[in-house]
């Protein structure tokens, strides 16, 4: 029966059945890490294989949370019973049941199956006698125990499972024990491992066709598996951090599952061309945003209430940039980023990350937004500043033609002193400029000194940023941390005096649009939303007054209201502003008085329970950035 090996599962399927063939009294010990795919191969290749060329069949028998003997025969019966060809034993019958408590499988050679057990079966005792005894064969029985780093701490610890198991090897069952041993107890498994355990077989696959097999059987269309395939090696690379350099297979299939989805939507494109022109662009970000959180959360450093601050990483980016590369990380997420993202190409996507840590569907509408935000569209175009800043700013730009480099950052230096930049993004911009050996030779001292003056000079067309301070990170060291946090100061600086513009128009007319001509203020919120350098907010409008006006509106009035909370305090990310928490905080209040009193039972009731919904996003959102105490 020997076959030729070609391949990794070709080795451990020979060794396995060269243990099957031989006599032996010990069992054989199947090790890999998590999610290897150790049980998958057991149950889907070696075991249907084993069966068609040889009369020997095999059970799994998983050890996860057994915590005493009888567990394991009630399980080992469970899975055995197949073979009883008495048909009066039922699987519900007392007699079954007293069996499965009682019997010892060990003892079944060479006596029928009810003799074993008939001792502790009184209540059965007459019925057992009238029925005929069948012996049980396990002479061409594999049984293969799983899972057994996951059974009962102490069960283990005092060794009574692999005393167990060594009593069936003993009476010549073929034993498979399947297992990550680095997960065991060392010092206390090597005791009886040499008594129990005769071969020791280290489980690996081939990546290549494991993948392909894993994607083909998710049966999803062929543009999606194409793109898996063609981006095969990105995913090995990202999967091999997760456990020391070993798969976990099951990650794959849930990432490769849940980034369904979120391809299929990228690939189908969009209504604005600008994003349509960087799918590519975008798929790549995407993929390697999803892949690293994909891999985090299945290893439990990640969850949808707990993301290591990776949705703020600008300072440690910027204190990267500025450090000469002796940057340290100093929490998981920073870990995080150093291990996925070395060349600092890292962008969060919230709707992507809550969508694959299980805190919400895949809200498309939202990650249209940050990738608008991401290359930095504004009334569905990319200006020609940013469009530099894209080229500037990509994961690729290193390998461009050192001509090529040198105009664009020309042209960034020119957008720079024209002003044409977000105040939040002029210290990315300077460095930007003078990394890679100040390829345009220019004066640092007077660079930084430009800038500032450029800040000043452009505080007419920029309004009040309540995220820059946040944005723009101190850099602590490194040879250009002095005159990067002098544009640092300056940016906030101009950006504190702008808050008096911001605050220009009256409160007093704001709410007075609101309930007046609501279509000329939902135009003006709508307008402040698609310019870059202005913020919207409806902090202006007091609460009760915003809660009565939404009520006694019609409800196509309501839907637009809800739009408009929506776009401003959940799908953009720069609003969050004490005040408009502050806003949420006492609506939320005022709304649920309201809930708590009032039945909501028809259409309009339904609206009042999704701006309740709304407020509270918002108030979960904004609160870990304000401060706010409730």
């Amino acid at each position: 029966m020997s076959q030729k090996i070609t391949t990794p599962e070709d080795r451990i399927g020979a060794q396995l059945r060269d243990y099957v063939y031989k006599e032996s009294n010990l069992a054989v010990l199947l090790t890999g890490s998590w999610g290897s795919g150790k049980t998958h191969y057991i149950k889907s290749t070696f075991f249907p294989k084993l069966q068609e060329e040889t009369s020997y069949r095999g059970f799994i028998i998983s050890l996860f949370g057994i915590n005493s003997i009888d567990d394991v025969k009630d399980r080992l019966m469970a899975e055995l019973y197949p073979l009883v060809e008495n048909k009066y034993i039922k699987a519900g019958s007392p007699i079954f049941k007293a069996i499965v408590k009682s019997i010892d499988v060990t003892k079944l050679f060479g006596q029928g199956i009810f003799d074993s057990g008939i001792e502790a079966i009184e209540k059965a005792g007459k019925e057992l006698k009238t029925i005929k005894k069948e012996e049980l064969d396990l002479s061409n029985v594999v049984i293969c125990f799983d899972d057994l780093e996951r059974s009962g701490t102490q069960f283990l610890s005092e060794n009574q499972l692999l005393g167990y198991i060594n009593g069936l090897t003993e009476n010549g069952v073929r034993v498979i024990i399947v297992t990550d041993e680095k997960k065991l107890d060392q010092e206390k498994f090597n005791i009886v491992k040499e008594k129990v355990v005769g071969t020791t077989i280290h489980f690996q696959q081939n990546f290549e066709e494991t993948f392909s097999a894993i994607i083909e059987s998710l049966a999803l269309d062929n543009a999606y598996l194409t793109f898996l395939r063609d981006h095969k090696n990105i995913i090995h690379d990202f999967l091999r951090k997760e456990n020391q350099l070993h798969i976990n297979y099951r990650t794959l299939k849930y990432f490769a599952v849940y980034f369904y989805d979120v391809c299929h939507f990228v690939q189908s494109g969009c209504e604005n061309k600008e994003l349509n022109n960087r799918i590519d662009d975008i798929l790549d970000s995407l993929l390697k945003f999803s892949l690293c959180i994909a891999i985090e959360f299945k290893r439990g450093r990640l969850d949808f209430h707990e993301n290591r601050k990776l949705n703020d990483t600008s300072q440690y980016l910027i204190r990267k940039m500025y450090a000469d590369g002796k940057e340290k990380a100093e929490h998981i997420g920073e870990e995080i980023l150093d291990d996925y993202f070395p060349q600092d190409d890292f962008y969060f996507y919230q709707s992507i990350y809550s969508y694959l840590t299980g805190g919400d569907i895949f809200d498309k509408n939202l990650l249209v937004e940050e990738l608008k935000q991401k290359f930095h569209i504004v009334n569905e175009n990319i200006s020609d500043a940013y469009k530099t800043y894209n080229i500037l700013a990509a994961r690729d730009y290193l390998d461009l033609h050192d001509n090529i480099v040198k105009t664009e950052v020309r042209k960034m230096w020119k957008y720079a002193l024209s002003g044409d930049y977000l105040n939040r993004d002029f210290t990315t911009v300077f460095y930007f400029i003078i990394r890679d050996g100040n390829i345009l030779n220019l004066n640092i001292e007077k660079l930084a000194s430009r800038f500032e003056k450029v800040l000043i000079s452009n505080k007419n067309r920029q309004a009040y940023d309540p995220m820059l301070k946040r944005h723009l990170s101190y850099a602590s060291e490194g040879e250009y941390a002095e005159p990067s946090n002098k544009i640092r100061k300056k940016a906030i600086e101009v950006n504190d005096q702008t808050l008096s513009k911001f605050q220009k128009i009256t409160n007093k007319q704001i709410e007075l649009d609101f309930v007046k001509d609501f279509d000329r203020f939902y135009g003006s919120m709508i307008e402040k939303i698609q310019q870059p350098f202005d913020v919207a907010s409806l902090s202006a409008i007091r609460p009760n007054v915003f809660f009565n006006e939404f009520k006694k509106s019609e409800n196509k009035k309501k839907h637009k209201i809800l739009l408009l909370f929506s776009t401003l305090y959940l799908h953009q990310h720069i609003n969050l502003e004490k005040k408009d928490y502050q806003f949420s905080l006492a609506l939320d209040g005022i709304i649920k008085t309201y809930v708590d009193k009032n039945k909501q039972k028809n259409v309009s009731g339904a609206l009042v329970l999704q701006l309740q919904e709304s407020v509270k996003d918002h108030l979960n959102k904004a609160r870990p950035y304000t401060g706010a105490l409730e």
